[in-house]
């Protein structure tokens, strides 16, 4: 038992001290809003996909010819899970711009920022090359269903047409940096190419920077929300987020046969906090940003109570 609760905390409280650092780095103005901006970029365009192409490349067919269905799983999760919150919040909530801003925010995971140093945590660089190749599907369906979401339940007077919402879809799939540096990875693990000595130490470089940049940037985003006047639909959306969604998909998974390291990715991948995508768009397609943002906001900080919770439990019962 007491092994249990040491995994788990060497697991979440490294990713969470990075993300309070962040915080106080940004309160204290340790850390400018130019650079955090440039941070950002610099993660998504640029180590991020380093880290994404270089755990598609180094893998192998016979590594992952038994993770399609990891795959398949959860992208039947998170459809399921799109489904759902489609389904129930509008029955409670009235607003379009708040219903769009919930339902985003409870299925859409923060899993590439999150999702992948946890995985690392857990489960070392097999953990990152098999969160490289639920990137790309995952990556899609979290676009694909955010634009039919946020255009679906968009205010009656800015709601856009349908060539617009597929215009929006294709657009920002086919620009993705994540899923760009996945597809280019794909014809060195199919055809098992190694790569230069000198290209791999250099992405391996920007790669181990990836999650310092990244998690003390989603901190110090964080510094300037607050949680006033909409906290009973943030918390309605943020319990459904890192509470009801994990527990219901990784069970699922479970009885579907899903165990050890590949369960573990379920449960990250639906544990994880609401995307700062979500925030991004819910703002660009005049839902409601403020909400958006205190989801973001109560779901980072629930998620470590709740990930650290269900790394125990799991570990704890031998599905891990």
């Amino acid at each position: 038992m007491w092994d249990n609760f040491v995994y788990s905390i060497n697991v979440i409280l490294p990713v969470f001290i990075l993300v309070a650092l962040g915080y106080i780095f940004k309160r204290t103005n340790f850390l400018t809003d130019g650079f955090l901006t440039t941070a950002d970029k610099l993660v998504f365009k640029v180590m991020l996909p380093s880290l994404m192409f270089l755990g598609t490349a180094k893998s192998r067919m016979e590594d992952s010819a038994g993770q399609l269905q990891l795959i398949v799983l959860a992208c039947a999760g998170i459809t399921l899970s799109f489904v759902l919150c489609g389904l129930v919040f509008p029955i409670f909530v009235r607003e379009n711009d708040k219903r769009g801003a919930m339902i985003q925010g409870a299925f859409r995971s923060n899993f590439s920022i999150l999702g992948v140093p946890l995985a690392a945590a857990m489960f070392g660089e097999t953990g990152v090359a098999l969160m490289a190749m639920l990137m790309p599907p995952v990556t899609i369906l979290y676009n694909v269903y955010s634009v039919i979401v946020l255009s679906v339940f968009a205010p009656r007077d800015t709601k856009p047409s349908l060539a617009r919402t597929i215009s929006a879809i294709v657009v920002s799939t086919l620009k993705n940096p994540l899923i760009i540096a996945v597809i280019l990875g794909l014809p060195f693990m199919l055809l098992e190419i190694p790569l230069p000595r000198f290209a791999e130490d250099s992405l391996s470089y920007l790669a181990d920077a990836t999650f310092a940049v990244s998690l003390i940037s989603l901190g110090a985003g964080m510094s300037g929300m607050a949680l006033v006047g909409k906290i009973k639909y943030s918390l309605a959306a943020s319990l459904v987020k890192v509470v009801l969604l994990p527990a219901l998909m990784t069970v699922s998974a479970y009885l579907s046969g899903l165990r050890g390291l590949e369960l573990g990715l379920i449960f990250v991948l639906f544990g994880s906090p609401a995307a700062v995508a979500s925030y991004i768009m819910a703002k660009n397609m005049k839902s409601d940003g403020e909400l958006a943002g205190q989801i973001l906001l109560l779901t980072s900080m629930l998620c470590p109570i709740t990930l650290f919770s269900g790394i125990f439990v799991m570990k704890s019962i031998g599905w891990l």
